[in-house]
């Protein structure tokens, strides 16, 4: 094999290399683009039970509230975790600890200390 083939040959492994890399860089935006959506969806989703739960709802905040969880679970069923807790689902980036909303965070409780104890 002379030496133009063997440069060839690493240039055409170098650039597959560069492809997988470029398509698990892409993979991981996607991911991180639809646990933000989720994020959003959440927090709509939240709202409109506080607004049921306050007596502020409005005839369509039973179809709001299905469309909101039915697109949140399209997003869980394609594998994207966005919840931590209990079910083992969700890792960085999650609405888990340091999320003062968190019922797991100690220092969400009314009266608690955030220094801890």
């Amino acid at each position: 094999m002379g030496f133009m083939d063997k440069v060839r040959t690493q240039a055409t492994q170098l650039a597959e290399k560069a492809q997988e890399g470029l398509q698990t860089g892409k993979g991981k935006i996607d991911e991180m683009q639809e646990r933000k959506h989720a994020g959003a969806l959440l927090q709509e989703l939240g709202a409109a039970v506080y607004r049921k739960h306050t007596g502020r709802d409005t005839p369509s905040s039973s179809d709001d509230v299905a469309r909101l969880v039915s697109e949140l679970k399209q997003i869980e069923d394609s594998g994207v975790a966005f919840l931590s807790g209990g079910d083992g689902a969700g890792t960085n980036g999650d609405f888990g600890a340091g999320n003062p909303a968190n019922p797991a965070n100690p220092a969400s409780e009314p009266g608690a200390d955030p220094a801890g104890p």
